[in-house]
């Protein structure tokens, strides 16, 4: 993996002092160079702060769940006998969703 492309984790007192200086006038290509933290990076920072009045790092989604078919025969009927619904729909009513791990 490109160690360019790796996200960093960068402990709540760095974005704190970040958004400090640049709420004190300092500007933000400056903070940008003194921190080696990106300008897009500190933007987003200070509009997560704007709107939840928190920098603490976003907690990640789980991986979307899949549906897993369980009974094909009826999956068949129902297909058959609804045409126009699409099949990630009708599996929600034949199968069970669960994690995949493949």
């Amino acid at each position: 993996m490109d160690l360019l492309a790796m996200a960093i984790a960068y402990s709540q007192k760095i974005r704190i002092r970040a958004l400090e200086l640049i709420g004190n006038g300092v500007s933000v290509s400056q903070v940008s160079r003194a921190f080696k933290i990106s300008r897009p990076t500190l933007y987003r920072w200070k509009e997560q702060r704007d709107k939840t009045g928190s920098t603490a790092p976003l907690k990640s989604q789980p991986p979307a769940q899949k549906c897993v078919i369980k009974d094909w025969n009826k999956f068949k009927e129902l297909e058959k006998s609804q045409p126009g619904q699409n099949s990630k729909r009708i599996s929600s009513t034949v199968g069970e969703c669960q994690p995949s791990y493949n």
